[in-house]
Parts: C-alpha cells; sequence; structure tokens
C-alpha cells in the first residue's frame, strides 16, 4: 500500500472516530431553581447584638418567601428617621429568588416605589450571564444612635433541573455592611459619586462547577453583578445613598461547554502528521 492510501486511510478511520467521539448533542437550553433567605439570629448590629438596632425578620413579605428552614426574605434595621424627607420606615434587604421562567417581579417594600425584578430566564449554553436571583437594598433614612446591620450571613441554593437534574449546590454569604453618616469626606469609595456611597462587602459564591453530561463537559459559574443604584467592584457592593434610594444587586450564572476528542481520534491524527512529515522530507532527498 502507497503511502497515499495510508495517510487517506488514517484521515477516514480518525474523521469518523471524531463523529462519534462529537456527536453528543449539545444542550443549549437549562431549567434551573433558586432560593435563599437571611440565616435568622446570624447577624449583629454597629452597636451590639440584633437587639441593639431593631433587627428583625420577616418572611411573610415581599414577592419569594424564603423556602430555606431558617431562614427569612426580608431583614430590616434601624430606627426611622423623622427628619425631612425620611419615610418612617426601616431600611433593610430584601431576598429575591425564583426559577427559570418565573417573574418578573415588583419588589415594593419599606416605602419604596415598586422595583422591577425582570424575569429569570433559562441558561442558555456559551450565551454569557443571566441572573438567577437578586437583593435590593432598602436604603431609608435612619437614626444613628439607633445603630444599623453590621453583620449578617445570606443562604442560596442552586440546582439544574432539565435536562440534567443535578444536585442542589448551597452557599453561605458573609456580609460586612458599612451604612455611611452621609458626611463628607467619604470613609471609602464613593463611585456613585452620592454623600456617601453605602457599602456591602461579601465574601465570594463558589467556585465554577465543572461536570459531564452526554459526553460533552459543561462549566457552571456565578458571579455579582450590577443593577439599579449598585456598583459591583469584585466582592464589594457600593449602593448609592441619595435617589432613586433603593439599590438592585443580582446574583448570575452562565453555563459554558467544550468538546473534548476521544484519546483515539488525536492518536490517529498525530499519526497522519507524522507520516505527512515523512513523506515531505523523502521527497526533499530526491
Amino acid at each position: 500500500m502507497n503511502m497515499k492510501k495510508i495517510l487517506a486511510g488514517l484521515i477516514f478511520t480518525s474523521s469518523g472516530l471524531f463523529t462519534v467521539g462529537a456527536s453528543a448533542a449539545l444542550v443549549t437550553n437549562w431549567d434551573w431553581t433558586s432560593d435563599g433567605g437571611f440565616v435568622t439570629g446570624a447577624a449583629t448590629c454597629s452597636n451590639g447584638a440584633e437587639a441593639a438596632c431593631n433587627l428583625q425578620y420577616d418572611n411573610a413579605s415581599g414577592v419569594t418567601p424564603s423556602g430555606v428552614a431558617g431562614t427569612a426574605s426580608v431583614m430590616t434595621w434601624g430606627t426611622p428617621s423623622t427628619s425631612p424627607g425620611a419615610n418612617g420606615n426601616q431600611s433593610g434587604l430584601q431576598g429575591v429568588f425564583g426559577a427559570s421562567g418565573a417573574g418578573p417581579y415588583d419588589a415594593q417594600l419599606l416605602g419604596s416605589g415598586p422595583i422591577a425584578i425582570p424575569l429569570f430566564p433559562q441558561l442558555i449554553t456559551n450565551n454569557g450571564w443571566s441572573n438567577t436571583g437578586a437583593a435590593v437594598h432598602y436604603n431609608n433614612i435612619i437614626t444613628s444612635n439607633g445603630g444599623h446591620m453590621d453583620t449578617s450571613k445570606l443562604t442560596t441554593t442552586f440546582q439544574l433541573l432539565a435536562p440534567l437534574a443535578g444536585p442542589v449546590n448551597s452557599t453561605d454569604i458573609d456580609i460586612e455592611f458599612l451604612e455611611s453618616n452621609n458626611t463628607a469626606p467619604c470613609p471609602g469609595a464613593n463611585p456613585h459619586g452620592t454623600v456617601c456611597d453605602d457599602v456591602f462587602s461579601v465574601s465570594s459564591l463558589p467556585p465554577p462547577i465543572v461536570f459531564m453530561y452526554d459526553g460533552i463537559t459543561y462549566t457552571l459559574s456565578f458571579q455579582f453583578a450590577d443593577g439599579p443604584g449598585a456598583i459591583v467592584d469584585g466582592n464589594t457592593i457600593y449602593t448609592a445613598e441619595e435617589a432613586p434610594g433603593t439599590a438592585v444587586m443580582f446574583v448570575q450564572a452562565r453555563i459554558d461547554a467544550r468538546v473534548i476528542p476521544v484519546p483515539g481520534v488525536l492518536a490517529l491524527m498525530g499519526m497522519g502528521l507524522i507520516l505527512l512529515g515523512w513523506r515531505v522530507r523523502g521527497r526533499k532527498a530526491y
């Protein structure tokens, strides 16, 4: 058998194996569900324990009450101010979670107007980030001597539903909060340009999760993202002190995929390249 036939055979064989190795259908659309809430009893106030700043939990208010045991979807704190412009409400945080296809929502608590949370979409493979949850900061005017939330803990869960029913991924996010005194100079960065931005420092979301389905490797990743009135810088989130008076921070996920050729394909392709190299060198020798 001459060299041309050998090369042709190797190319045909390797292409056939590649077709088999890559024949698994790429999953493009993923359904999912998420949940979450603030861990009751896990917070502290700037002036002491939870009772010192009148910190309270509420799992009945809002658009999506938490379904995670021991958590609540809303936490509030502080002594409402009676100064001009105050609305007579505490400050607070609200978690908004759901599932693909759920929403859109209008979060409206603590004297705020409707705050739009868009419909939660399916995750689309190799299509970038999608919202899978949100937290709303209700930044109302409270008294400085009444204290404010200093630290708290948010638990979130996430699960792929279809076509793969994945395990429930649960993550605790530690929160540190700096509520500014609204006097210049500001104690730190002030990207919104208000007097002064409030600052949340949060622990990381889980690292990327790599899994294989039907012969294809997928990577599921998470991140925090800007929403109206919020600027995310890594694990630091700045919320505007002035209008709109509320800020939305998103939790996002994405799925990326890559097809890895089976080892036999790579070996045959390598053999073909080696033989091709010998043939070229042989021609040069003449």
